[in-house]
């Protein structure tokens, strides 16, 4: 059992439907297995803006909301269905908001979410890896939480094994009273 967040993830998404106004609860599905060591959650750090005084004495300073994107690369496998398919995408662009969401190896850690995204996807090849896309989902800020927000995954816990019924204990027989002697 980890106590970190790594190892292989579980990735899944959602496609928001034309009138949805937050992601949805339901429909998601699981990415199928990445190429090792391309999961990558990046992080932009917003801009600062400075409120200097003479001699270059900062005074005040604001910083804007940092961005985020989660990229992966998959292999493009005989008989495996993308999860985003050329029906969906022109050219790297890829119509519609979808939501993402990483579990990490061990279930009871916690992951991520980023519930609003517009996703890219770019089409790689190298002779030693072969043909690979590479999925891109840009965070957007959604109508309520921030973009990035904590996610665990709820694990249906295991039935329990009847326990086996014990055997009836056989009464001990009682000590006879020692007599007093005389």
């Amino acid at each position: 059992m980890a106590i970190i967040s790594w190892g292989k993830p579980k990735i899944e998404i959602v496609k928001w439907g034309a009138s949805d106004t937050s992601c949805p609860q339901t429909g998601w599905n699981t990415v199928y297995n990445p190429k090792e060591d391309t999961t990558d959650l990046s992080t932009t750090k917003g801009d600062i803006k400075e409120a200097t005084g003479e001699g270059g004495e900062r005074i005040d300073v604001i910083y804007k909301r940092s961005k985020f994107a989660l990229s992966f690369e998959l292999y493009v496998q005989k008989g495996q269905t993308l999860p985003i398919g050329d029906n969906q995408e022109d050219d790297g662009v890829v119509q519609g908001t979808y939501g993402v969401r990483l579990t990490p190896e061990d279930t009871t850690l916690e992951g991520f979410i980023m519930p609003k995204c517009t996703v890219s996807v770019e089409t790689l090849y190298s002779a030693a890896d072969g043909k690979r896309m590479r999925y891109t989902f840009d965070g957007l800020r959604p109508a309520t939480g921030k973009t990035l927000q904590p996610y665990t995954a709820t694990v249906e816990p295991e039935p329990e094994e009847p326990e086996e019924p014990e055997e009836p204990e056989e009464p001990e027989e009682p000590e006879e009273p020692e007599e007093p002697e005389n």
